[in-house]
């Protein structure tokens, strides 16, 4: 773990708490973010440009998948993921994403099956996301 890394958990833990209150996040935090990404990848020695790119498409894609579904997808949780791309890079923003993905879907589960909510309940996604950045520091070999 790096410097950079502690700057965009840090910065990131910040978000997931801010979107776990209010279920939305203001551009100027976003915009934090992004400098603070940027940042750390400054600090990053092995970063491979092609592959934080990819990454950050990733994110872009993301954000198309957020306007076709009307924010069914938060477009917040996309530029965050682009961010996350584009500092760890392509493989590593797809097995961060599955883990948060994983991580909603058992909770959404959850919530739909012990707690009989509605399917059209905003949650927060970043906390997840954050947990799947954990996951993949545990299991994955950078």
């Amino acid at each position: 773990m790096y410097v950079g890394d502690i700057l965009v958990l840090s910065e990131l833990g910040i978000l997931s708490l801010i979107d776990l209150k209010y279920k939305k996040l203001h551009i100027g935090y976003l915009i934090v973010f992004a400098i603070s990404g940027g940042i750390s990848i400054y600090f990053k020695s092995d970063s491979n440009l092609v592959l934080s790119i990819l990454g950050l498409l990733v994110g872009l894609m993301c954000v198309f998948i957020s306007k076709v579904t009307h924010e069914k997808f938060g477009m917040a949780d996309s530029v965050v993921i682009g961010v996350l791309g584009l500092v760890y890079g392509l493989w590593n923003i797809l097995a961060i994403t599955f883990y948060g993905m994983l991580f909603v879907g058992i909770y959404g589960g959850f919530q739909l099956v012990i707690k009989h909510v509605n399917k059209n309940k905003r949650v927060a996604f970043l906390p997840y996301l954050m947990a799947g950045i954990i996951c993949n520091y545990c299991f994955a070999r950078y």
